[in-house]
């Protein structure tokens, strides 16, 4: 395995840290890259075992093209699922506030209807009836709208994974431009770090 392939897989690593997300990026990736690998007529290249640095570098330039490719493709199939999952949470964040704010409307309602009755009409049993019935839908409301945050921090954690994607995918695209592979590799290196220290 080349020195890039290496440091590509360090990068996507280091992306999402671990969970189901992160796995999933690794595993598109190897995927792509045998993939590729056994589709380029050079493969023997890709496996050869160099102990010279210089020599080492000019074997594997076919090998850091299709790493950084294979690394590209999974960085945009892995933003494609965040951002379905995005998507996802931002409707169910919509649907719980609503509800929410619903609950708390008519609870509200509730209570004054029952207070009214209470004061306006000495109905005591039904306007201690329609009181709890406004504060148990007080209750619920409360209980929907922590639902609601809850779901708004996932969605900050979706949020800054789509983050963490789209700066890997821009700095290996970056990266991709350089054509002295050492350069490239620090490159890679450096990305991967202020990936690490961000996250």
């Amino acid at each position: 395995m080349s020195i890039e392939v290496t440091l590509v897989t360090a990068l996507l690593s280091s992306v999402l840290g671990s969970g189901a997300l992160a796995e999933s990026l690794i595993e598109i990736f190897k995927k792509g890259f045998k993939e590729r690998a056994s589709d380029d007529a050079g493969e023997g290249a890709l496996t050869s075992q160099v102990s010279d640095r210089k020599a080492a570098y000019l074997t594997s330039q076919k090998a850091s093209e299709i790493a950084t490719d294979a690394a590209l493709q999974a960085l945009d199939l892995t933003y494609q699922t965040g951002s379905s999952i995005r998507d996802e949470r931002m409707r169910q964040a919509r649907l719980t506030f609503n509800v929410a704010l619903g609950l708390m409307t008519a609870g509200v309602l509730i209570v004054f209807t029952g207070a009214a009755m209470l004061w306006f009409r000495d109905n005591i049993a039904p306007g201690l009836i329609t009181i709890t019935a406004g504060a148990v839908s007080e209750i619920v409301s409360a209980l929907v709208f922590a639902l609601n945050r809850e779901t708004n921090n996932r969605l900050e954690d979706v949020r800054k994974d789509l983050s963490r994607i789209e700066a890997a995918r821009i700095g290996l695209s970056m990266a991709k431009q350089i054509s002295d592979l050492e350069k490239r590799d620090g490159a890679i290196v450096e990305l991967t770090m202020r990936l690490q220290s961000n996250g």
